[in-house]
């Protein structure tokens, strides 16, 4: 069996190092799609040398578009082009599975940190769907949110998450295959269905704004984008933490003051009592996905002698 990443990127965020070394002990190779040539070449250069590695700059689908809305095109885009090359295309690494996942993503097998099998995990469905957890922001500056952020709000009714709860997927990988949106794919046999599995298997771990620095970069990076997707009315983003940060953001600097801006994010750090609340009522849990892997790799990832152009291949 062989995994194939795929990802797009704005930069490479905080522990990127750590999340390339991680997921090289678990895929055949990885894919980066770079969102401009300056972010192309700060990926290449925390990249180390001989690694199964490629980052190509990827798709400038809809400039004029808000970057909330637009990275989620580019994605789909990145994501098609990667099905492509890995079918038809000089990349032949024989690849019978494709996995799209974030840069601030880890997909984390619990019973089972040491070994991924997507075949016994999907007992014959064409597609895998995992559930998500997301990390619950610290209060202190963060440098490396994999290794740090340990508490996790679990994917339930009672938890309000900043960023997505639906999930991400990996799918086998065959002709008529195709990508539906940052979540899923589609293109699969009518008569079958994906897999959903149940996060004690595997779950993705999601580390969106470890620290108040990261949040405040984030949405100072979004802007003042608009109250729906896509510069679509009919289609309202609903995600309540996304469009305060917006307006926070935005009042903060207009004024210069920050002090606002701190005390609401603040209110998404949890002290001591209130974890201890959290796992009783089984809202929170603590996951160390990096306590058992990760050794020296990360001490290889030193040179940039990677793959940056498809005419390189």
């Amino acid at each position: 069996m062989s995994i194939a990443l795929v990802t797009t990127g704005l930069a490479p965020g905080l522990g990127f190092s750590t999340w390339l070394a991680y997921y090289l002990q678990y895929v055949t190779l990885i894919i980066i799609y770079a969102d401009s040539l300056s972010s192309q070449r700060q990926f290449a250069d925390l990249i180390g040398q001989d690694l199964p590695v490629y980052v190509f700059l990827g798709s400038t689908k809809s400039p004029e578009m808000s970057p909330e809305s637009r990275i989620m095109l580019r994605q789909d885009e990145n994501l098609a082009d990667a099905i492509d090359l890995l079918l038809h295309g000089p990349l032949n690494y024989d690849i019978s599975w494709l996995l799209h996942l974030d840069t601030d993503e880890l997909l984390y097998f619990p019973s089972h940190p040491s070994t991924w099998d997507f075949d016994a995990l999907s007992q014959g469905a064409p597609a895998l769907h995992f559930s998500n957890y997301e990390a619950i922001p610290l209060s202190h500056p963060v440098t490396d949110p994999f290794r740090e952020c340990t508490n996790f709000l679990l994917n339930s009714r009672e938890n309000k998450f900043m960023a997505y709860g639906n999930g991400k997927s990996a799918v086998r990988l065959k002709p008529g295959i195709k990508p539906n949106g940052p979540h899923g794919f589609r293109g699969w046999g009518m008569r079958e269905s994906e897999r959903k599995v149940p996060a004690e298997q595997a779950v993705v771990l999601h580390y969106p704004t470890p620290d108040f620095e990261s949040w405040k970069a984030k949405f100072q990076r979004y802007g003042k984008f608009p109250d729906y997707w896509y510069g679509d009315e009919k289609m309202p983003n609903r995600m309540e933490f996304m469009l305060r940060s917006r307006d926070v953001v935005a009042r903060a600097e207009e004024t210069g003051e920050w002090e606002e801006a701190r005390g609401w994010f603040g209110e998404w750090t949890f002290r001591d009592e209130r974890l201890r609340e959290g796992r009783e009522k089984r809202l929170v849990g603590v996951f160390e996905p990096l306590r058992e892997r990760v050794g020296s790799l990360t001490e290889t990832l030193d040179e940039a002698e990677i793959v940056t152009a498809k005419d390189e291949l």
